[in-house]
C-alpha cells in the first residue's frame, strides 16, 4: 500500500500488525484544543498518514506531543520546537488516510505496530542525501514537511544533536533515496 508519504514494502500490509486506540489531545506542553479534530482533513492540525503518534502512558491511546511555536522550514526539523523533542516513550505510525469517516466518527487512530523488521519507504522524515546516513538510527521528531504542516516523523542520527539516552528510536535507515526519502527497517528500541 502507498500513501502520499508512506509505502509498505515488505512483507506487505496484510501481514503487519495493527490497532485501534482512541486519540487524545496532548496536555504537555499544549494544551492541544479539545475543539480540535484531527481526524478532519480541514481542521488546523490533522493527521497524516506516516506521522508517527505516541502512546500514553497506559498504552491504551495515541497522543501526539505538541510543537513550540515559531519560524519552520519546509524539509527541515522543527528547531523551533522544544529543546528536546525526540519521543522517550513508544510510537507508532498513523496508517489512515486523510479525511476517512470512520475514524471522524470513532475517533480512532489506526497505526501499524509490528512486526520488528518489517520495511516501508517514507518521505516524512529529514535525511540529507548522503550514503553515510545508511544504518543510522531514526528517532520521532518534530519536522516540517514541504507542504509547511508540522508533524511528528522521523530524523536520522546524524541530522540531529539532541538524541539521549532514553530517547525512542523507530529503527534504521536502510536505503537513502534522495533528500527526505528513506527506506526504513522497523526495530524499535531506546537508546542506551
Amino acid at each position: 500500500m502507498a500513501g502520499k508519504y508512506i509505502e509498505i514494502i515488505n512483507p506487505g500490509y496484510s501481514t503487519l500488525f495493527t490497532r485501534d486506540l482512541p486519540y487524545t489531545p496532548a496536555v504537555s506542553p499544549g494544551p492541544e484544543a479539545s475543539t480540535l479534530d484531527p481526524f478532519d482533513p480541514d481542521s488546523a492540525a490533522p493527521l497524516y498518514e506516516g506521522e508517527w503518534l505516541e502512546t500514553s502512558s497506559t498504552g491504551k491511546k495515541f497522543t501526539r506531543t505538541l510543537q513550540a511555536t515559531g519560524a519552520v522550514t519546509a524539509g527541515a526539523v522543527n528547531v523551533a520546537a522544544a529543546t528536546h523533542s525526540h519521543s522517550t516513550v513508544p510510537c507508532y505510525m498513523y496508517f489512515g488516510e486523510r479525511g476517512r469517516f470512520d475514524a471522524q466518527v470513532t475517533k480512532k487512530a489506526h497505526a501499524v505496530t509490528g512486526p520488528q523488521g518489517f520495511t516501508f519507504r517514507t518521505k516524512m522524515c529529514v535525511c540529507a542525501n548522503s550514503v553515510n546516513r545508511v544504518g543510522d538510527k531514526l528517532y520521532v521528531a518534530w519536522i516540517v514537511l514541504p507542504s509547511g504542516h508540522v508533524v511528528r516523523g522521523l530524523i536520522t542520527e546524524t541530522d540531529s544533536d539532541e538524541e539521549a539516552s532514553g530517547d525512542w528510536f523507530a529503527g534504521v535507515v536502510q536505503r537513502v533515496h534522495g533528500v527526505n526519502d528513506i527506506t526504513v527497517q522497523y526495530q524499535p528500541g531506546f537508546k542506551a
